[in-house]
């Protein structure tokens, strides 16, 4: 699958599409298909040193359809 990655701290620059491992759901889990994701304000915080992130980050961590 690919993701938008971040590798370190920085702006918009330091972005980039990424093939990542699928992550297997646990048990009462389950995976789903997200065609489009939302970025917010936490992502530009993060990608950009505000917080304590660690790298690789993934962003855009909200899905917005099935």
């Amino acid at each position: 699958m690919q993701a938008i990655v971040a590798r370190q701290s920085g702006g918009p620059e330091v972005l980039e599409l990424a093939e990542v491992d699928r992550p297997t759901p646990g048990p009462g889990q389950l995976l789903i298909k997200v065609a489009a994701a939302g970025v917010n304000f936490i992502d530009t915080y993060q990608r950009g040193a505000c917080t304590r992130s660690r790298f690789p980050s993934r962003l855009a961590r909200k899905p917005l359809g099935l």
